[in-house]
């Protein structure tokens, strides 16, 4: 079958010519740039590969104007900083990137227009050592100092850096808020922002509002494939966007440009997805082989793009047996370290749902298979973006079956609107954002907030509570906007004094904050990759324990004094393999519907005796649930991490996962015959 590429309108723009003459925009592209002084918000919603990140970083550099953009992951962020690089440097400016990894100097700093900080964990610790002449003691200080630099400035980092500076965990947050409020960075840009959900979206919403209403950020972008029509409602309560589209409208069209190209789209009839990858990997072998590696000119010739984890590294070592040297392939998955992602001198990429956003790159043939409605489109949007591309869809009969039934030639409109009817649309559990636990932890930063100004600030009795008042009402603004999508009584008690419902187990959020669900993970050394012929750095890399637990082989876990491993623990793995029984033992006092445990009272252990416990669970306490595991096995997500209770018909989850599993229950129980798709 063959699918049609498709192009986007030129658009002239007199607007757009001041800043880059002869260069013609798309026409969301001119939109944003000619109404960036008069919105607040923009939602763009437009196409794989149609320029989103371009459309909110060109009027940024061209006006040399300061920015946060924010990804909701590490690798993402990577991958982008010299996508930003590119976009500077073709409007003639000097951009310097400073991400901790080398010393820089005033005259690099002179030299430079605009600035682009790479700030995330890693990268802070960095900062703090890298120029021996400007000594910082923590990353807070690191932060304060960067963003001091009188130069223009894009700041990439992650949503967890600014959750944790919201939230005075890092030393000196409060003068870093206050640079925020300076008016230099106006902007604030969310990239792939369908990528957000449950208690990250839920922190997400409630981060942005909480910022504004401090005067941080007074314009904002999200830039999104289409998310749930519950999430773009709560957006369009909270921040009124303006919704930008490439429907060049008014604009005169001035030609086009391909965005993508066409495909050759087959299904194979899949039973295992490894044995069928490789049957067709052995059917081309030979044309594989004569193929150049990927380089700056050449494409990847192969990539191949499944579920799971351990399905990738049975692949890769399939590969190996048939003599492809382990240096032509590339790992683009978990449990293995990141660094070790680099896509040039290769000969096939294998990956997961890692791969699936963000990373730009051109690619022959595609081998790939889909859970959902959003893999799918994510998945075969990497086949395409520079040259014809050829593709392999592995799914089950029906799909299959469907797939054939399909006209010999279609539109990319009726290839999108075929995936969502064949398969199930991901749910971005958007119902998680107005339930009383999500409520709760977003009220948990207002708190954080309140004693931040007993603790540190010399402020009277009066001018406390006036501050405490400002910041109760920042959040009764926010229940204000999502009361259309709450029950009534939620609404009318979540209304009252919010601060009369924070027990113990609540202060574990307050005292402890984190953007994500949390797990208890571990610093893995894996012999595995060594095995394979890789570098030993390639198998250090941190992991979940119910992962580590689950899948690995030969394990051994030991505790570790290394300050760059500092917070966890570690486990010598052989390597990973078939899922093994896991289950949680919990020491109780007391039966309750949600709590604080301490590491004390835990014991982790498989089905073949590994036992974690403490003193490995080092760290504070978590919080904890415990709920029938009838009553949710239904409706539960792989997305919520669960625990087996030994002896126990009940199901446990820790940390933000016990927030989302609470929601889950009580929701499925007040709405017993919903399906979770309509929660």
């Amino acid at each position: 079958m063959r699918v049609e590429g498709y192009q986007l309108a030129l658009v002239e723009s007199s607007t757009y010519d001041q800043f880059a003459t002869g260069r013609k925009p798309y026409a969301h592209q001119a939109r944003v740039l000619e109404e960036w002084d008069n919105e607040a918000c923009f939602f763009i919603t437009t196409r794989t590969g149609s320029g989103k990140t371009a459309t909110a970083a060109f009027p940024v550099f061209a006006k040399g104007e300061s920015a946060v953009f924010v990804y909701p992951t590490n690798a993402l962020l990577e991958d982008q900083v010299q996508s930003l690089q590119g976009i500077g440097s073709s409007l003639g400016k000097k951009v310097l990137v400073l991400d901790g990894s080398a010393p820089y100097d005033s005259v690099s700093l002179q030299e430079s227009d605009t600035l682009i900080l790479v700030l995330n964990g890693d990268t802070l610790d960095h900062f703090q050592y890298v120029n021996k002449d400007v000594p910082l003691k923590t990353k807070g200080e690191a932060i304060v100092h960067l963003l001091a630099i009188d130069k223009p400035k894009i700041i990439v980092t992650n949503p967890d850096v600014l959750f944790l500076l919201s939230g005075m965990k890092y030393s000196n947050s409060a003068k870093s808020i206050g640079y925020l409020q300076s008016f230099v960075f106006t902007t604030l840009v969310v990239d792939e922002f369908h990528l957000y959900s449950g208690l990250e979206l839920s922190h997400l919403l409630f981060l942005i509002h909480y910022l504004r209403s401090l005067n941080v950020f007074q314009r904002l972008l999200f830039l999104s494939a289409t998310p749930s029509e519950k999430t773009s409602g709560y957006v369009e309560k909270l921040f009124n966007p303006t919704l930008v589209t490439a429907d060049p409208g008014r604009y005169k069209v001035q030609g086009y440009r391909e965005v993508m190209h066409p495909l050759d789209l087959q299904a194979v009839l899949t039973e295992d997805i490894v044995v069928s990858v490789m049957a067709e990997v052995k059917k081309r072998l030979n044309e594989l082989r004569q193929q150049p590696l990927s380089s700056e000119e050449d494409p990847v010739p192969l990539v191949i793009i499944v579920n799971s984890v351990i399905q990738a590294m049975r692949i890769e070592e399939e590969l190996v047996n048939l003599e492809i040297s382990i240096e032509e392939i590339a790992s683009y998955r978990g449990l293995i370290n990141s660094k070790e992602r680099s896509l040039m001198g290769k000969r096939i990429v294998v990956g997961t749902s890692a791969i699936e956003v963000g990373v730009d790159f051109d690619c022959s043939t595609l081998f790939f298979e889909a859970s959902n409605a959003s893999s799918f489109l994510q998945r075969i949007g990497r086949a395409g973006r520079h040259r014809f591309g050829k593709v392999l869809l592995f799914a089950d009969h029906r799909i299959s079956q469907s797939l054939t039934e399909l006209p010999n030639e279609i539109g990319r409109s009726e290839l999108e609107n075929w995936v969502r009817r064949s398969y199930v649309l991901a749910d971005d559990m958007a119902w998680f954002v107005v339930s009383k636990e999500g409520l709760l932890s977003a009220y948990c930063l207002i708190e954080r907030g309140n004693r931040e100004l007993e603790a540190t600030w010399n402020l009277t009795e009066e001018q406390q509570e006036s501050a405490k008042q400002k910041l109760l009402e920042i959040f009764q603004v926010y229940l204000g906007c999502l009361s259309d999508w709450m029950n009534k009584a939620d609404f009318i008690q979540l209304g009252r004094q919010f601060s009369k419902q924070i027990g113990p187990w609540v202060e574990v959020l307050i005292n402890s904050p984190s953007f994500r669900s949390g797990n208890y993970s571990v610093w893995v050394n894996s012999s595995r990759e060594l095995w394979l012929g890789r570098s030993p750095r390639a198998g250090e890399f941190t992991a979940d324990l119910k992962r580590v637990l689950e899948q690995g082989v030969g394990l051994e876990f030991y505790q570790v004094t290394s300050k760059k491993k500092k917070g966890h623990f570690s486990a010598k793995v052989q390597t990973f393999g078939k899922k093994k029984k896991t289950e949680v033992r919990i020491q109780l006092t007391e039966n309750r519907k949600m709590a604080e445990v301490d590491p004390f009272d835990l014991t982790f252990v498989n089905e073949e005796g590994t036992v974690v416990s403490h003193p490995y669970l080092k760290g504070i306490p978590m919080i904890y649930i415990t709920v029938p595991k009838r009553d949710v096995l239904h409706v539960l997500d792989w997305r919520i991490e669960t625990w087996d209770v030994a002896g126990k018909d009940e199901i446990a989850a820790f940390g933000g996962h016990a927030l989302l599993l609470s929601a889950l229950f009580f929701l499925t129980n007040r709405n017993r015959n919903m399906p979770i798709s309509h929660l």
